[in-house]
């Protein structure tokens, strides 16, 4: 299927899930930035050093349009020099609240790595004759629960660009304790024999497991700087972080 087809489908498909935006819903625009000591994402290590990850978006109603990225320094060694590592994600997505305070999202993402030396505008496909193309579509689908039963599922599939089309779920518990937010997660991979480098495992295995602790810190009467800690440990590639970051 060709990316202009996926793409149709899975915007028709968010804009019926949306049905019509109240006359009484505005737009709202919002941006800001996250300073974190490592990138990891999926229980995947992206850039091996400090990253800072703007981000820009657009809601009306429970519909969004955002950018999402990440840059980091290269990692420079008296014997290794590599490469700066930067990415650039494109979104849509929508989310529609039940009367008990659920909520169900579906999101198209488009991953783009600008070092990878692929032209933007390139959505040629994994099979193309010319070679693949510089972006990769996932699709993905939420359930959150109410307050009373705090727990949320995803599932997200990559749709374009990917031979594998590997899939990846996640399962998040989250609560308090005294002020700070707790967050626990697992995700999994079924892998792929096709591209079993997407997410390291060619068979279904835990890749992301871990808890983020999460609070304010109060700077002025006005102002509260959010700061987080997370430990990942991805069980498959036995490797384990412990981050930090904040929000600007």
């Amino acid at each position: 299927m060709s990316f202009s087809r996926v793409l149709l489908v899975c915007v028709a498909g968010v804009v019926m899930a949306s049905g019509q935006v109240s006359a009484e819903c505005k737009l709202e625009v919002d941006g800001g930035a996250d300073l974190v000591s490592r990138y990891v994402w999926r229980g995947l290590d992206f850039g091996d050093a400090p990253a800072v990850q703007p981000w820009l978006d657009f809601s009306l109603g429970g519909l969004t349009v955002g950018l999402w990225a990440s840059y980091a320094s290269a990692n420079t060694t008296p014997t290794t020099t590599d490469r700066s590592f930067a990415e650039l994600d494109a979104y849509i997505s929508y989310t529609h609240r039940l009367s008990n305070n659920m909520a169900i999202t579906a999101v198209v993402t488009d991953y783009y790595f600008p070092n990878d030396g692929g032209r933007y505008f390139n959505y040629d496909n994994y099979d193309s004759e010319g070679g693949p193309g510089a972006h990769t579509i996932e699709i993905g689908l939420g359930v959150e629960g109410p307050e009373s039963l705090p727990i949320s599922i995803f599932g997200f599939a990559n749709v374009h660009n990917d031979e594998g089309n590997n899939l990846y779920f996640q399962l998040n518990y989250t609560t308090a304790v005294k002020g700070a937010g707790l967050d626990f997660f697992i995700g999994v991979a079924p892998g792929s024999e096709d591209t079993p480098d997407y997410y390291g495992t060619d068979d279904l295995e835990v890749i992301n497991l871990g808890v983020t602790v999460s609070k304010e810190l109060k700077l002025t009467e006005h102002y509260h700087l959010p700061l987080f800690v997370s430990y990942t440990l991805n069980p498959q590639a036995e490797q384990a972080y412990l981050l930090f970051g904040l929000s600007l």
